[in-house]
């Protein structure tokens, strides 16, 4: 979530939490938890492509908004209220 609002993009792994945030293709990379290689590629490909790294990054900053402490605590009171 950090990586995603300060405009990076993500290469991660697969996992709860990340699949939910991150947009393959659009807002970085996921890959399966042994697939190092994999991952080593995807950072090669962001150091190497500015334009796809300023892309992925703006577009993850876009998608993190939906999950500001604002927007989180006004969909829980909902939820809450109701109950």
């Amino acid at each position: 979530m950090e990586a995603m609002a300060a405009g990076l993009p993500v290469v991660a792994t697969k996992i709860r939490g990340t699949t939910d945030l991150v947009v393959p293709e659009k807002g970085g990379y996921l890959h399966g938890t042994t697939q190092v290689e994999q991952m080593a590629f995807s950072i090669g490909q962001l150091l190497d492509d500015d334009r796809k790294r300023e892309e992925m990054g703006n577009y993850n900053k876009t998608v993190i908004r939906n999950f500001s402490i604002i927007k989180v605590q006004e969909i829980m009171k909902t939820l809450y209220e109701s109950k």
